[in-house]
């Protein structure tokens, strides 16, 4: 059990002593404290640190000086609520809290609360401009829990690493996608607003594409009625050629091949899709379009208009863009289906008429869905972890994995596709299940929407007077919507200074913007 004490500084500063087992600790100097704090920054903070992820606030001053260093911003991670409590109303503490650079995490949500932030703070554009680091006498008294912050760090810095591929890939389409569809949302349903009066007891069956659908896709022919079908993308050819029409396609990565779509019968089977959707495939389909989570370019465009945002990332991937949705939804029951996250026993990558070949690395081996381990690959690897860690976040859901091979999924009830299906009760409104009008974006919120989008082309014509400090620091660069396709396309660089990056990027997303505006007028 700790206690804290204060002790008043000769320089006039509150210092909290923590007092325990591991005996009395000052969380600053009561020398000179302002001398301390000073003298600890200039050790460890560099000339290029604009962020900082801290474990404890000590007693508020070193807070107050790095705002006097670094552009960006603080995250304190507080192990103990009651430190915070008895500081918050010290002078240190007052200065450091009136601006909103500095967010505290403190108290029963401290992990959650701080996973968020730290995934806020540390991207892949600002990871080499961030500082963590732990406050002078805190590691002593709560080594678990700067090991845990550590540990959360790293996995984020993981993910970045193993992202930064991807974006490089993808920069381009994505970013020209992002424009191009937000002026196709009307019509469209936002997944935020369906989730109000969404029947959640309806269950959901959800497709994807592994090598283990060629094993139970005909029992998908006994759903309806029951539950609905929705699949992935590089599923529904499968799914169409056994006679089966899903309920609801998605499709949300930038590039995705129109191969999947070449059935004449996509053209009208509802879609969820983001703006990242590939264009062809919008102005090809004619039917209902679910808007799911999105890029910080249309969200905080959402947010300005008030309309609901969904609430529930998803991770690199469309199977766990379609989880996250179907959870968002609150759906109850979900039963998954051809994913296996790994390759077969043959070697096979998917399902049938589809083959990315098989690379047997001992470095990407999974627990099997019957035992002993199965040979996955990295991006499988980090969707499996990113799915059993959604079912640790939402334990209520009950998650049936019928995929009938694969990696096992912790966290989920493994059952034959047929006997889940044998015990399906006949549901009612399977049929109508977007047939609400409430559901849908209306013409005027569309109007707001679209004022918005030329609010953007407007800003991005001004950069070229705002530096990049002036962009990014003097107000909150997170307000406008433009820049996150800038910080986007900056992740995407590599070779030089963040500054250089930006002039780049700013340059990139504008030329981008004339070419789409000018190819539709015509010009």
């Amino acid at each position: 059990m700790v206690s804290i004490q204060t002790e008043q500084s000769r320089d006039g500063d509150v210092i909290p002593i923590l007092c325990g087992t591991k005996g009395i600790r000052h969380l600053g100097s009561i020398y000179d404290n302002l001398y301390f704090s000073r003298c600890w920054l200039d050790y460890h903070i560099q000339p290029q640190t604009e962020n900082i992820i801290l474990l404890g606030g000590g007693s508020g001053r070193l807070i107050e000086e790095a705002l006097q260093r670094i552009a960006g911003e603080i995250l304190v991670v507080e192990p103990e609520n009651i430190l915070y409590n008895k500081m918050r109303k010290t002078a240190c503490y007052k200065r450091a809290n009136r601006t909103n650079r500095v967010t505290w995490v403190c108290g029963d949500t401290i992990w959650r609360e701080a996973e968020k932030w730290i995934r806020r703070i540390l991207n892949e554009d600002s990871v080499e401009t961030t500082f963590l680091s732990c406050h002078s006498g805190y590691s002593e008294y709560y080594t678990e829990t700067w090991e845990r912050l550590q540990t959360i760090c790293d996995t984020v810095c993981q993910e970045i690493a193993f992202m930064k591929a991807p974006i490089k890939r993808f920069i381009r389409a994505m970013t020209e996608n992002e424009i191009r569809n937000l002026p196709k949302m009307y019509p469209g349903i936002l997944i935020g607003r369906c989730k109000r009066t969404w029947d959640k007891k309806m269950p959901v069956i959800m497709v994807s594409a592994g090598p283990s659908l060629d094993k139970n896709v005909q029992e998908l022919q006994r759903v309806r009625g029951r539950a609905l079908i929705f699949c992935v993308d590089a599923a529904v050819s499968t799914l169409l050629k056994a006679g089966i029409v899903p309920d609801l396609i998605a499709c949300t990565d930038a590039m995705k091949r129109m191969a999947c779509f070449e059935d004449k019968r996509c053209e009208t089977i509802p879609l969820l899709v983001t703006t990242n959707t590939p264009v062809a495939l919008l102005d090809l389909h004619k039917g209902i379009r679910i808007w799911g989570h999105d890029h910080p370019f249309v969200n905080l465009m959402l947010q300005k208009e008030k309309l609901p945002c969904a609430e529930i990332p998803f991770y690199s991937g469309v199977a766990t863009a379609l989880f996250a949705s179907v959870i968002e939804l609150g759906t109850e029951t979900i039963i998954l289906a051809g994913q296996d996250l790994a390759y077969s026993e043959d070697g096979k990558s998917h399902v049938s008429g589809r083959n990315e070949g098989c690379m047997k690395d001992e470095n990407y081996q999974l627990e099997g869905y019957y035992g002993g381990c199965v040979y996955s690959r990295g991006d499988w690897v980090s969707f499996h972890g990113w799915f059993e860690k959604m079912l640790q976040v939402f334990p209520q859901r009950k998650v049936i994995n019928a995929t009938e091979g694969g990696a096992k999924i912790r966290g989920t009830v493994q059952m034959p596709l047929r006997q889940v299906i044998d015990e399906l009760p006949e549901h009612e409104g399977v049929q109508d299940f977007l047939n609400h009008e409430e559901f849908y974006l209306t013409e005027e919120e569309y109007k707001g929407l679209c004022g918005q989008y030329e609010k953007c082309r407007k800003f991005l014509n001004e950069l070229d007077d705002k530096g990049y400090h002036e962009a990014f620091y003097e107000k909150n660069w997170r307000e406008n919507p433009a820049m996150y396709l800038i910080v986007d396309y900056m992740k995407s660089l590599d070779d030089e200074k963040r500054e250089e990056r930006y002039k780049k990027a700013v340059s990139y997303v504008r030329q981008m913007w004339d070419c789409i505006e000018n190819e539709q007028e015509g010009i």
